[in-house]
C-alpha cells in the first residue's frame, strides 16, 4: 500500500527488522537512560490514569481556596495540580460523587 500511495510505508508484517542483539547495540549507542526516553513523553493515556476518589480529591482541593471555574482552570494549567486529580472532575467523577463545581472547590 505504501508503494501504491507513494508514501514508502511498509506494512509491519512485511518489514525486515534487525536481529535482537544487533538492535540492542544500536539502542545502547543512543545513550538513553530510561524507558520514557525511548518510548516517548511518559504521559499516561487518559483511560489508564488512576485518580483519587472524589471525596479524597475534594479534601485536597478545598484548602486551595479557589472560587471559580476560571481559578480552577488556571490552577490546572499552573503545573501545581497533582497527576492523581483530574482537570475535568465533572467527567471523571460523573456518577461517582460529583455534585457541582461549588461543591468541588468547597465554597
Amino acid at each position: 500500500m505504501g508503494d501504491w500511495l507513494g508514501t514508502g510505508t511498509i506494512a509491519p508484517f512485511n518489514r525486515v527488522y534487525l536481529p535482537c542483539e544487533d538492535a540492542k547495540k544500536v539502542i545502547h549507542k543512543l545513550g538513553l537512560k530510561s524507558q520514557s526516553d525511548f518510548l516517548g513523553t511518559s504521559t499516561i493515556a487518559p483511560q489508564n490514569r488512576v485518580f483519587l476518589t472524589c471525596k479524597d480529591a475534594k479534601k485536597f482541593i478545598h484548602p486551595l481556596g479557589l472560587k471559580s471555574r476560571k481559578e480552577w482552570n488556571e490552577y490546572c494549567k499552573s503545573g501545581d495540580k497533582p497527576d492523581d486529580i483530574p482537570s475535568a472532575p465533572w467527567k471523571t467523577y460523573k456518577n461517582k460523587g460529583w455534585i457541582n463545581l461549588k461543591d468541588w472547590l468547597g465554597y
